[in-house]
């Protein structure tokens, strides 16, 4: 829920995290000490979000803690923070905006890109599309 973005004053970020659904696995696990790739983490499930038009993990997550075909917050929370659930995307998705995404959605933070290259790529993705 990009909850950790703020002007960079330090290398490392210390307060609470938001919403488990948009949070990088490694505010899940590291004791709060993450730094903006987190942020980088939140926009590439964001981006499913536009592909997909629903809720990240809505597919597998349930109303109810114990429900029978998915995960409570809980549950999810600790895949995501373990490698073994991440967003989805259509299989339509167009290539360049999923590898955008997939990047962002990287487990190592250092191979996340900055939010630099990140806007560099959605102007060169807007040009090449206006171009077409």
């Amino acid at each position: 829920d990009f909850g950790i973005s703020r002007e960079l004053a330090d290398d490392t970020m210390t307060t609470e995290a938001g919403t488990a659904a948009w949070t990088a696995p490694e505010v899940l696990t590291n004791n709060g000490h993450y730094n903006e790739k987190a942020d980088m983490y939140s926009f590439g499930v964001v981006l499913s979000e536009l592909d997909t038009w629903q809720i990240p993990y809505s597919s597998t997550s349930s109303q109810s803690s114990n429900g029978p075909n998915g995960y409570s917050n809980v549950q999810m929370a600790m895949l995501v923070a373990a490698g073994k659930l991440a967003p989805s995307f259509r299989s339509d998705c167009p290539p360049e905006v999923l590898a955008l995404a997939r990047a962002c959605l990287g487990m190592d933070p250092d191979s996340r890109p900055t939010a630099s290259i990140v806007a560099y790529e959605l102007r060169r993705l807007q040009s090449a599309k206006v171009r077409q």
